[in-house]
């Protein structure tokens, strides 16, 4: 598990820095041996933002709302309980004014191994700014146990942890909390 927490945080790092550049190191989407950890719920945490949430087994139905986020649940070999993601813009595309065309720029040069069935994924547009909230409607529609968020769209977070919905917001800013982002994406997820 240290091994593959390593592996991951090296390439979260690498394209972290790499935002705004034409070419990144490839993300390793092959996961170690996945060991199942049912045992360890409910679990409570604190999300980036402070908030309490308490997650109360393994959740089957995940939503990715920010494309670093699908990269890492799938890093973690979580592919198969994906079932919705964050968008089908590039990520970097400043308020997504770049829109991401299939397949020619695929793979995406800012991740060069995304993914590649979160192309299949229905994607959950917004959240970058007010005047382009999340669909919160198609949100609720796909029953996600759990939902991962970017730090944006207060009104829509609100009001899906308002509906019951289990919403966790990652917001890392440096090294040490995406290494920490990372683990806590693999405590409530069971993994």
């Amino acid at each position: 598990m240290t091994r593959r927490v390593s592996v991951l945080l090296v390439s979260l790092a690498v394209a972290t820095i790499a935002v705004g550049a034409s070419t990144s190191r490839p993300f390793s989407t092959q996961a170690a041996v996945h060991r199942q950890h049912s045992g360890l719920f409910p679990v409570t945490i604190r999300d980036d933002t402070g908030y309490r949430v308490t997650i109360p087994k393994k959740p089957r139905r995940i939503i990715s709302l920010d494309p670093r986020d699908t990269e890492t649940l799938f890093a973690l070999d979580l592919s198969t309980r994906v079932v919705a993601d964050g968008g089908s813009q590039d990520e970097g595309a400043f308020c997504c004014k770049k829109a991401f065309r299939y397949p020619s720029q695929w793979p995406s040069p800012w991740g060069m191994n995304y993914p590649s069935r979160s192309r299949t994924l229905p994607h959950i547009e917004g959240g970058y700014d007010a005047a382009h909230p999340f669909d919160t409607e198609l949100v609720v529609a796909k029953r996600p146990n759990l939902v991962l968020s970017l730090n944006a769209d207060a009104a829509a977070i609100a009001k899906m942890r308002s509906l019951g919905l289990k919403v966790v917001v990652l917001d890392p800013r440096t090294l040490a909390q995406i290494e920490h982002d990372i683990k806590l994406v693999g405590r409530i997820t069971g993994n």
